[in-house]
């Protein structure tokens, strides 16, 4: 599947740090199996998706059903997420008086605002002058605001460009369901203002096409999982400023410089696994890279035939019993194989969760503060 240059997804990111399209679009992708995994889950959204709204052949939408099923990258739970996703979708399609113009997985054009941009809209339905453009995603590292998004705004200035002469639009609703973060919102704008908006970001979009401009850090480098953050100057720049607290007095740090420096140390942490990488890639590839090379990493020792090995076992008098173990599956695995929903109808009567090691965390962590005492009696609760 092709991508645009200026990709919607990545609007956020291009926005605000223009060189970045260009820059990334030199360097080979990296999409690992999380990605395929997300494009799975959208297929299964998919078929769902239109099977209730334009109808499918039940024999149809089994043979369909059972070939995503049959990849490795399936798991129970994503029946149960895209099941979330759809019955959205009816929600979305009970604000309509009328049954709405529904269309999925479809292209939007919004190359007068971006050149050359185009992507994929999820879901859109159209009726009584007010479009919905719904968004499912996958994810689960990042939630995914809808309020001012500017991704589904461009999808949205799409929409608007192939839908309006057809329905007279005057409003836009956009949602996203994101059901493994337990996130759904959904923001509301007049095509007023969004003209407005995309008509604002015509000469920013030029410079990101471009390649013009400087580069900018800031928290859509991380959220969007930029790829030139490893050799990107500017985000190293950023981790200069640990440098602050040198050449002061007093010659012990405070708690606040500490707490400070902690902060920085998680960006520095982060970008050294970025460099880590990178600096692999590019030794495989046969660049130098000042003072590193590549070693060979420790290895376990393995059967090259286990069952021939195991047979030799047999023949020469070891007790087959002695050969195997048998072990019970995890909890994490009993919950793979049943799915979330399986696995808390029948066996949440049978799980406990003693409290976890005391670790530190940023101010603005959701978490309580760890409470030693309260642990204590925990623990021992979770023992009776």
């Amino acid at each position: 599947m092709s991508h645009a240059l200026l990709s919607a997804s990545a609007a956020d990111k291009w926005l605000h740090c223009t060189p970045s399209a260009r820059m990334e679009s030199v360097l080979p992708d990296t999409a690992g199996e999380s990605a395929q995994e997300g494009s799975l889950a959208h297929e299964l959204a998919e078929l769902k998706a239109r099977r209730h709204f334009h109808g499918m052949d039940k024999g149809a939408f089994t043979r369909k059903f059972n070939k995503i099923k049959s990849n490795e990258l399936y798991i129970v739970d994503m029946d149960h997420d895209t099941d979330t996703y759809v019955e959205y979708l009816k929600d979305v399609e009970m604000m309509f008086s009328s049954k709405p113009y529904a269309v999925f997985e479809t292209k939007v054009d919004y190359s007068h605002i971006a050149p050359e941009g185009f992507g994929t809209a999820d879901s859109i339905m159209i009726g009584g002058g007010h479009l919905h453009i719904v968004d499912f995603k996958y994810g689960k590292t990042v939630q995914v605001d809808c309020v001012d998004n500017p991704q589904m705004k461009l999808y949205a200035l799409g929409a608007l460009k192939k839908y309006d002469l057809l329905y007279d639009i005057k409003d836009i609703t956009l949602h996203i369901v994101q059901p493994r973060m337990s996130n759904i919102s959904s923001w509301t704008i007049n095509c007023e203002n969004l003209n407005t908006w995309g008509e604002s970001i015509k000469p920013v979009s030029q410079m990101a096409f471009d390649g013009s401009g400087e580069c900018v850090v800031g928290g859509w480098c991380d959220s969007h999982f930029c790829k030139c953050r490893a050799t990107c100057r500017a985000y190293m720049e950023r981790m200069q400023r640990v440098t602050q607290f040198m050449d002061k007095l007093p010659p012990v740090l405070t708690d606040d410089e500490v707490g400070q420096c902690l902060t920085l140390a998680a960006d520095i942490k982060k970008w050294y696994s970025l460099l880590e990488k990178y600096a692999m890639t590019a030794l495989l590839e046969g660049k130098n890279i000042a003072g590193w090379k590549v070693v060979e990493g420790r290895s376990n020792r393995a059967f090259n035939d286990i069952d021939q090995a195991y047979k030799a076992l047999s023949v020469s008098g070891i007790d087959e019993s002695l050969l195997y173990k048998r072990v019970p599956i995890t909890l994490t695995d009993c919950e793979i194989m049943l799915g979330k929903k399986g696995f808390s109808e029948m066996l949440a009567d049978y799980v406990v969760k003693p409290p976890g090691k005391p670790t530190i965390a940023p101010e603005s962590d959701p978490r309580k503060n760890y409470n030693p005492a309260m642990a204590d009696f925990a623990g021992l609760e979770s023992n009776k």
